[in-house]
């Protein structure tokens, strides 16, 4: 058997005969031993899925010049660059080449990458080895708390959509959490509900939700215990400093009401309970959930926008072709064919949402 369906099946049994979907996620995904973003490589195309950094370039250096635009605007002087999940490095390898042309820039520039899994963090180290010495300090952390309070812009993509989260409902004006149960006989698992009493911590989220986002009783809200915890971890440094955080992931603009969990494995969707610890396991963002948040924090909040309007206004085409200029038809169909999917008004371009906290008001927005 599996390990880690064994380990679930055992902690199912040693606790009241049911997880919460929360637990069933945290050891799915983050198992010291065997969870999936300990140990497995999920991004690529001959993996399990691809993210804009991947597909095109252009991606991780409009972002690059956001960030260089910001800093001349209200920075300039030494700062730290801290990506949350950075896949295969991808996106701060561009960042830093689009970033060669400010030389200023780059004498002020720390970066800290935030991974856990060992494997991504060798590729990571791999694919970086020719721009690190560029760097004044390029460091790997695994805790968030051990960062300085210095002014900080923080670069989160698809970070947020796979870490675990509760999910809970409102019928008959009783409140219910969604669990999940082991089927010895059958073998398998299953969804289950348990009824909450109406002043636990979990029902009282169920409420709130409800109300943030005015919905009707069979609902369901998706909570994100653990996204919290690393808002809060990113939000006292940000408070203390002048500092910035572009989100960018995939979701909805307010809660659609249903379950968003869905797993993929070689780029197509599986059922949830097979390949436990062999597939991703991800959920939609429901980013008013994480505007609200923010915002009761006492920080700056812009957008969400679609991935498609913020790439857009910073001019991602214009830089396209002024990269395509003098390329072959096959190179510049592959730069164009990039660019198209990520900003496809029916594809990522609208189902990729970025969020801008900041710890000051942002003339460009107000």
């Amino acid at each position: 058997m599996n390990k880690l369906k064994n380990k679930i099946i055992k902690t199912i049994n040693l606790k009241k005969k049911f997880i919460t979907v929360e637990k069933f996620i945290q050891i799915s995904m983050y198992d010291k031993k065997d969870g999936y973003y300990r140990n497995k490589i999920p991004i690529g195309k001959n993996n399990d899925f691809i993210t804009s950094p991947e597909i095109t370039q252009l991606f991780g250096e409009m972002i690059g010049l956001y960030i260089i635009n910001y800093w001349k605007k209200y920075l300039k002087k030494e700062f730290n660059l801290v990506e949350l999940g950075p896949g295969k490095g991808t996106l701060i390898n561009d960042l830093i080449n689009i970033s060669n042309k400010f030389p200023n820039y780059l004498k002020h520039l720390n970066i800290s990458m935030f991974e856990i899994n060992k494997k991504l963090i060798k590729i990571q180290k791999k694919n970086l080895k020719e721009n690190a010495n560029k760097i004044n300090n390029l460091n790997w952390i695994d805790n968030l708390t051990n960062l300085t309070n210095k002014d900080t812009v923080f670069i989160a993509n698809e970070f947020f959509d796979c870490l675990p989260i509760r999910q809970g409902f409102i019928l008959d004006k009783k409140y219910f959490e969604n669990i999940v149960k082991f089927d010895q006989k059958k073998e398998i698992f299953f969804f289950d509900k348990i009824k909450l009493k109406k002043d636990s911590f979990i029902a009282k989220k169920i409420k709130k939700l409800y109300q943030l986002s005015n919905l009707k009783e069979g609902n369901i809200v998706e909570i994100e215990s653990k996204s919290e915890k690393y808002i809060q971890q990113i939000a006292k440094i940000m408070i203390k400093t002048k500092s910035l955080f572009i989100l960018i992931d995939y979701g909805n603009y307010i809660s659609s009401g249903i379950s968003t969990i869905q797993s993929i494995k070689n780029h197509k969707k599986t059922n949830i309970f097979d390949n436990i610890g062999n597939q991703d396991l991800s959920h939609m963002l429901d980013f008013s959930y994480y505007t609200n948040i923010f915002k009761l924090m006492g920080l700056k909040v812009y957008g969400p926008y679609s991935q498609r309007n913020f790439l857009n206004s910073l001019g991602i085409n214009i830089l396209k072709n002024k990269i395509i200029k003098n390329l072959t038809l096959k190179e510049k169909k592959y730069i164009e064919s990039g660019v198209n999917r990520i900003i496809d008004k029916n594809g990522m371009g609208q189902i990729f949402k970025i969020l801008i906290i900041s710890s000051h008001k942002l003339s460009n927005y107000e």
